[in-house]
């Protein structure tokens, strides 16, 4: 047994030894620390999947272009200005002059077409079978930036982009942190993953299991937006319970994914606070439309009679989110003109009706011994930031399905399996949370319906409704999009592949000595302009 507590305690200081030197250096009043329940995927944004992964990436690279967190409106960051011609099938771009990356090698035109080129090269290899899409998808380049048809440098600081077509939200798309500027390196993207190199105000310290910290980067080329504190860290601790104790002990700043049900004790702590953000998310069911019994109009019409939206949105979100009708949330707009009527004479959604229910899974076929008896639901292990308890959620799920005499499996994955699971279409039914990166409709209604893209787990396949969210994004004039939308989303209606649950708040649980909390309007925080109070 001594021995035994001699080898544990030898193995200790060994492991604290072998940190980074510079971890020794953090402390309190230093550093600023996120705790949230699930760890990042990768440090390339270009192969990011996940709030985690877009978050810290969005600190240690940038965009050319983004929307101003307080005003809503466009601005440029590693780009200066622009131009769009030839019918908006051309733009030019002037890139920031004196930016550096971290390692101190100056970023100009060549680094920003490098980094679209690799994701284009690295697309065409996957398909063309050189390379293999299990660590790097490129899924985000799959899903929106395809109509990119070249990137060229022009001059040691302009870029040229030609499009296949016209895009209406190209200059919002540049704002994704999937195109982030890296640093050009050789070989495979792997090399951003074991030694990230972009612009951002943090550099890239050290990474272990669970923890990423980073560093503030003195020679950021915005001096006034350089943080008052030295060290940024992300700690995974997967139980709600001890994040909620870290940061009501003092040892942590932010804690993400907490349970709802504890929001009352934060709002009455005297040293922490809760701050909701409007974000444009969805949360909603997606049905299998590829395979029985959801391949049947009948069962997924029945499904959303099952169930009882009401009730999941009242216990999973206590208070912090909306009843979702459709895939995008009624406050989303083009031009300042909301893109569906809401309230009296406005759309509504199938109501939760058991009787209609039993109806329609009868007239689909669902009851017969031919047909499959059983359901299989997945959902997410870890709680996500407008996905508070998937777990509570899928039980509840389950029971409503029971009164109509289905009994429903859940399958309960970590992350990657779960997006492994519906890659292959192993769901009858998926729980799934989307949050818009760009605050435009084709986000939602091409990047998660239209029958080409990875991220559409319902497999929903309408060749009208691909052509009107098609026409939607390559319109630049706002009623013709409106328009197209309009009619896609009469189209979502008829043939239900979802069924919509929430539109749900970003809440930040925080400490008061945290100041200035501001968020994108994708919702990956901007930690620089966070000011820490020692």
């Amino acid at each position: 047994m001594k021995k035994t507590l001699i080898h544990l305690f030898v193995a200790i200081l060994f492991l604290s030894c072998s940190k980074n030197k510079k971890d020794n250096e953090i402390n309190k009043k230093n550093s600023l620390k996120v705790v949230w329940a699930k760890g990042i995927s990768t440090l390339d944004p270009a192969c990011a999947d996940g709030f985690e992964s877009a978050e810290v990436s969005s600190q240690i690279y940038e965009s050319l272009v983004g929307i101003d967190s307080k005003t809503g409106q466009k601005k440029h960051i590693l780009a200066t200005s622009h131009q769009n011609y030839a019918d908006g099938l051309i733009w030019d771009f002037n890139i920031r002059k004196g930016v550096k990356f971290h390692d101190g090698t100056p970023m100009d035109a060549e680094s920003v077409v490098f980094a679209f080129q690799r994701q284009i090269d690295g697309l065409k290899a996957i398909k063309e079978g050189r390379i293999s899409s299990e660590s790097c998808g490129y899924n985000y380049w799959k899903a929106y930036f395809t109509m990119i048809k070249s990137v060229k440098a022009v001059s040691k600081y302009k870029v040229r982009f030609k499009l296949n077509y016209n895009y209406a939200p190209f200059f919002k798309l540049l704002g994704f942190f999937t195109v982030g500027i890296v640093k050009p390196y050789k070989g495979q993207s792997d090399v951003l993953n074991k030694n990230p190199v972009g612009t951002g105000p943090f550099k890239f310290l050290s990474k272990q299991e669970g923890r990423v910290v980073l560093q503030r980067n003195e020679n950021y080329w915005d001096k006034e937006s350089i943080p008052n504190y030295k060290y940024l860290v992300f700690q995974t601790v997967a139980d709600n319970r001890q994040r909620f104790l870290l940061l009501a002990g003092g040892n942590a700043d932010i804690a993400h994914q907490l349970d709802p049900q504890r929001y009352r004790t934060l709002n009455l702590h005297p040293f922490l606070s809760i701050k909701k953000i409007k974000s444009v998310n969805v949360v909603y069911i997606a049905l299998n439309t590829a395979k029985p019994p959801f391949s049947v109009l009948q069962n997924r019409l029945a499904a959303n009679h099952t169930i009882n939206r009401d009730k999941i949105v009242k216990l999973v979100y206590q208070g912090t989110a909306q009843i979702a009708n459709l895939p995008i949330p009624p406050y989303l707009k083009i031009g300042n003109k909301p893109i569906y009527k809401t309230g009296k004479g406005g759309i509504t959604w199938y109501d939760h009706n058991l009787s209609k229910a039993k109806a329609l899974f009868e007239e689909g076929g669902m009851y017969e011994d031919e047909m499959v008896k059983s359901l299989d639901l997945y959902h997410i292990r870890s709680p996500r930031s407008i996905l508070p308890n998937p777990g509570l959620m899928a039980n509840l799920i389950k029971s409503d399905f029971a009164k109509v005499g289905i009994k429903v499996n859940i399958h309960s994955l970590p992350y990657s399996e779960y997006k492994k699971a519906l890659a292959k279409g192993r769901h009858d039914m998926a729980i799934h949370a989307w949050i818009g990166d760009m605050r435009d409709p084709d986000n939602f209604l091409y990047g998660l319906l239209h029958s080409s893209t990875a991220t559409n787990y319902a497999f929903f396949s309408n060749r009208r409704y691909n052509e009107l969210v098609s026409k939607g994004r390559a319109s630049v004039i706002n009623k013709d999009r409106l328009k197209y939308y309009n009619d896609a989303l009469q189209i979502f209606i008829k043939q239900v592949p979802w069924v919509p649950l929430a539109h749900a708040s970003l809440v930040f649980s925080y400490s008061k000595r945290i100041k200035n909390l501001q968020v994108r309007t994708s919702t990956t925080s901007i930690y620089n302009l966070m000011k820490k109070i020692k």
